[in-house]
């Protein structure tokens, strides 16, 4: 969950704007681990919108996401472990629209440390609050809690937490 999973509840938080109230989940531990090999999750967010998430250590190894919606969805071919690899990201439209968006090969861990130099050099904030990661652990520990009781777990908030910076992200263009 924290190798994998993190960055998948993340998307999901950063991309939706907000909060998941709720989280369904299963998981299967290695044979002679502790580690959640494969781990199925449901996020229930307001306004009826629900994600999916499948991660897994023991199979086959896609780098896939995809985001569908009432108007189309969104794909793109390598969401994670695309150091220094270009991306394509795929949007199609129920009218039969139709368009693909190439990015250029980057370092992201470069990038990321650049920012967190930045940020300490400087004093801006960064540009993921600690409030955020609050949050984000709050929905990893529902999970987790999810795993284990076989049951939906409802997501503790403290007052402290929001969500992603890029509230509302997912608009109407």
């Amino acid at each position: 969950m924290y190798d994998l999973g993190c960055y998948c509840i993340h998307h999901a938080r950063f991309m939706i704007g907000a909060e998941p109230f709720r989280v369904y989940a299963s998981g299967h531990k290695g044979k002679y681990n502790e580690i959640n090999e494969a781990v199925a999750i449901q996020l229930e967010f307001p306004d009826e919108i629900s994600t999916q998430i499948v991660i897994a250590f023991r199979y086959f190894g896609s780098q896939e996401a995809e985001i569908y919606g009432t108007d189309g969805y969104i794909r793109t071919d390598l969401a994670w472990n695309n150091e220094n690899q270009a991306v394509s990201l795929e949007v199609k439209l129920k009218n039969g629209d139709r368009r693909t968006y190439d990015f250029a090969a980057v370092d992201q861990f470069a990038l990321q440390l650049q920012h967190m130099c930045a940020c300490l050099e400087t004093g801006q904030a960064h540009r993921i609050s600690p409030e955020n990661s609050l949050g984000q652990m709050q929905v990893i520990d529902a999970v987790h809690a999810s795993i284990a009781s076989g049951k939906a777990v409802e997501v503790h908030r403290s007052s402290t937490s929001t969500p992603s910076p890029s509230a509302n992200r997912l608009t109407k263009a």
